[in-house]
């Protein structure tokens, strides 16, 4: 089984939120349509690292119509493109999501995939109160969370927005994350899922065997609990090669 075939979605907005396998996410599904010829849009409404997205043609342009341009030429040359606003600091920043949901409108391309928020390559977070900015015409958000934080240790190490996660899991400096942590990034209010209703996949970021075992925990949590998702993937891998190794509805 595929990635997307996995997560269901081969077309439309889709949005990724969250941290520990988000790039892994967007490169491996850039693959996975590369291989069967279906183009696709990369772009972000926050910022990502240049190195992240240089695989896939990146346009850097400020002006929507010059950008468009230049990204209906990749997207006919390569079969994909990148698409931001600026460039600072070896990141590249994101295009407003207005210009998302015009670009869909105008048929340029079917699949246009977005990082919604950063996580400065920490493996835990919490979004900011600006945080995610999720396109109007997102048809789906993909939440990503690190099964291999379980076990570690709540710090800054590992956590992006140290504060802001501590009050919303209850946690000090120190403590070790356990699997009803993420289940609650995952359906707290304030979580990775924050203010968004729509289609909602949650995809379970594995390093290894052991973490693999710890993704039925989270999961049943999740489910007592009550989150709107419609259904969990279980991952295995980095990079360009996470590939799925469960699927629960």
């Amino acid at each position: 089984m595929q990635l997307c075939e996995a997560i269901g979605v081969d077309e439309g907005i889709i949005t990724c939120v969250g941290a520990g396998g988000k790039t892994s996410l967007v490169k491996s599904l850039g693959v996975e349509w590369q291989k069967r010829k279906l183009p696709f849009l990369l772009t972000t409404t926050t910022k990502m690292f240049l190195d992240e997205v240089v695989d896939f043609v990146p346009v850097i342009c400020d002006q929507y119509s010059r950008g468009i341009g230049y990204t209906n030429k990749y997207l006919r040359e390569y079969g994909c493109a990148g698409l931001f606003k600026n460039l600072q600091k070896a990141k590249v920043g994101g295009i407003p999501p207005e210009w998302v949901d015009e670009i869909y409108d105008s048929g340029l391309v079917q699949r246009i995939i977005v990082e919604g928020d950063g996580a400065n390559r920490k493996i835990i977070k919490a979004p900011k109160d600006y945080e995610p900015v999720i396109p109007s015409k997102c048809s789906t958000v993909i939440g990503v969370l690190a099964l291999k934080s379980i076990g570690q240790s709540f710090d800054s190490s590992i956590v992006h927005r140290l504060e802001i996660v501590a009050d919303l899991l209850n946690k000090k400096i120190g403590e070790p994350i356990k699997a009803e942590d993420l289940a609650a990034l995952a359906v707290d209010e304030r979580g990775i899922f924050k203010n968004y209703q729509g289609r909602k996949i949650l995809l379970l970021a594995a390093g290894t065997n052991e973490d693999l075992e710890i993704a039925d925990e989270v999961i049943k949590d999740i489910k007592i609990k009550g989150s709107g998702i419609s259904s969990f993937v279980v991952t295995s891998g980095y990079g360009k090669a996470m590939k799925p190794v469960k699927v629960v509805s």
